[in-house]
């Protein structure tokens, strides 16, 4: 048995109190000439002896003993029917039985073409321990194997080319260069230069660089990615030094920055200061220096906190970064570090929140976001009073979007009173009051311009929309009126292509639901072109599941755009079913 099978029989044999080597006692292996399955229809002795066995055992141990006597000697005929062992109880017993039947389905191929064809019909269990078993008993053929079927429509098996290839790189070149090239092959066989090019890393840096030389040039980048990546992981220091010395032509293809990656999983505070020697006034815009400050502020907030203070002005950016990793554990303490921060304002001609004087600063006001999240979930009073304390209209606004979802167990009053703070006609504002007075809301969105109905819309329809189809459909009527249609054959505005994607949305949903009641809705709205998408998607909906009674609301429509869209999408789905 292979390592993974093995580990998985130990399990099944702890879990039932059994030991390994007195129930897989050495025995007859049938010799495999054909590995094509048997017809389903026919299941064989062998099954039929397999199915008895368990089926008059009776605890689960002594089903799994069963199980393993049942499939020594047995696995080629066995392996197409393991999807069929649902009684044995154990599922330890049920995938150790998969796999000990796909070891001997693989352990001698014939015909390599097609025992790979066969294990499409076969659980995963079966095709892992099957393909494990052949590369285990004859490793070229297959290697040949696998890279001939690699394929852009059913995969690669990279990790187990990977492996075999590890063996012999010299051979697994050998063998890829000699192996023919199918049109269904374009993408898949850079993947299995990938898996053999990363084989060839483990002999070492110069072996396989002259490898990558050889490779096809879409298959170099992820050759050298997989090489550095290894070096990287071994000395940085050195993987960096040999970059500097690659081939112009190579040297092109990648940069410090994969050595960097890897280095700052293991120690980014030295990759950080190694980084920061090369690029002089280090900035969080340099995306290698800020995704090293955000791998040390995950592994050591409190150091990199020091470091990033001792960097005096310059450091500011990293500071929030520190601040943003503080926030999960300590939002308090993250707040107080923001709050001495340079002050924030929202860009000018904001749509969605009061604009504000000042130029913007979103990393500081994206961080008081987040700050606000952590904190509203563990003490929402608390951060509610932290976030009205900000100087700020507009960011107010947008920390408290943040917020709003751990605020519901506030007083009603609360939050009305935040609703209108915020101003009922913002985005914040108004999701406030329609959650705390639906009422109260309809009327300021009837007074709303039809571009603010459309913002405020817009950021609650998802929730709305699986939430109550009717209720998202009775706003989205207020902005159909507002919105005239486009005439046919000129350009959508962008307010107009909204509207139709959110009318199929909520129709779609709602026809899902209450087919009638969003049926009827449709027929109310005035002609036009959010008229015939909402009936086209009511009939596209309501006719999957009931074509009859869609085909009989549509004759009732009257002639026109609706009624057209409809009977298309009715017609589209008769021919699909093949009824009349």
């Amino acid at each position: 048995m292979n390592s993974r099978t093995v580990i998985i029989a130990t399990i099944a044999c702890a879990v039932l109190g059994c030991w390994l080597p007195s129930l897989w006692l050495p025995g007859p292996v049938e010799k495999v000439r054909s590995i094509l399955p048997p017809p389903a229809t026919a299941h064989g002795p062998a099954w039929q002896s397999l199915q008895g066995k368990v089926r008059g055992a009776g605890t689960s141990m002594q089903q799994f003993q069963a199980v393993m006597a049942g499939v020594r000697g047995r696995g080629a005929a066995l392996a197409f029917h393991t999807g069929d062992m649902g009684d044995l109880l154990c599922e330890e017993a049920e995938e150790l039985a998969a796999r000990l039947a796909g070891e001997e389905l693989g352990a001698h191929v014939t015909d390599g073409a097609a025992f790979i064809k066969s294990l499409r019909d076969c659980n995963s269990y079966v095709t892992d321990a099957a393909l494990e078993a052949w590369a285990d008993a004859d490793p070229d053929a297959a290697l040949r194997g696998l890279i001939a079927d690699a394929s852009d429509t059913h995969g690669v098996a990279d990790t187990l080319i990977q492996r075999i290839a590890a063996r012999d790189p010299d051979k697994a070149l050998a063998i890829l260069r000699a192996s023919p090239v199918s049109p269904s092959q374009s993408s898949a066989r850079n993947e299995v230069w990938t898996a053999v090019l990363a084989a060839c890393a483990e002999k070492g840096p110069d072996y396989a660089l002259a490898a990558i030389q050889s490779a096809p040039r879409q298959a170099k980048d992820a050759g050298l990615y997989s090489l550095l990546s290894k070096m990287a992981a071994e000395a940085p220091h050195a993987a960096l030094a040999w970059v500097e010395g690659l081939p112009p032509e190579l040297k092109k293809l990648t940069d410090d920055s994969v050595i960097m990656d890897i280095w700052g999983e293991t120690d980014p505070a030295a990759a950080l200061a190694d980084w920061g020697q090369k690029r002089p006034g280090l900035g969080v815009n340099d995306p290698v220096g800020r995704n090293l400050a955000n791998q040390w502020a995950a592994k050591d907030p409190e150091a990199f906190l020091q470091w990033a203070t001792a960097q005096g002005e310059s450091g500011t950016p990293f500071l929030r970064i520190a601040a943003r990793e503080i926030a999960s554990r300590d939002p308090q303490r993250a707040a107080a570090m923001a709050d001495r921060m340079p002050a924030v304002a929202l860009p000018r001609g904001d749509p969605n929140f009061p604009p504000d004087d000042s130029e913007a600063n979103t990393e500081l006001r994206d961080l008081r976001w987040a700050i606000g999240n952590e904190w509203a979930q563990k003490d929402p009073a608390a951060a509610l009073a932290w976030a009205k304390s900000l100087p700020s209209a507009g960011e107010r606004a947008y920390v408290y979007n943040g917020m709003r979802a751990y605020l519901s167990e506030l007083p009603k009053e609360e939050r009305l009173a935040i609703a209108r703070e915020l101003g009922t006609g913002t985005n914040a504002g108004f999701q406030t009051l329609w959650e705390v007075d639906r009422a109260e809301a309809g009327k300021v969105f009837a007074s709303l311009p039809a571009e603010e109905k459309l913002g405020n819309f817009s950021t609650m329809q998802n929730g709305l929309t699986a939430e109550s189809p009717a209720a998202a459909a009775g706003l989205l009527e207020g902005i159909i009126q507002d919105i005239p249609d486009t005439p046919e054959g000129t350009q959508q505005s962008s307010s107009a292509r909204n509207l139709s994607r959110y009318v199929a949305e909520v129709t779609s949903a709602w026809a899902g639901r209450d087919p009638a009641a969003a049926a009827a809705w449709v027929r109310q709205l005035p002609p036009g072109e959010s008229q015939a998408i909402a009936a086209a998607n009511i009939a596209l909906t309501w006719g999957r599941y009931d074509l009859p009674a869609a085909r009989a609301w549509a004759e009732k429509l009257p002639a026109g755009a609706s009624r057209d869209k409809a009977a298309r999408q009715l017609a589209i789905l008769t021919a699909a079913s093949g009824a009349e």
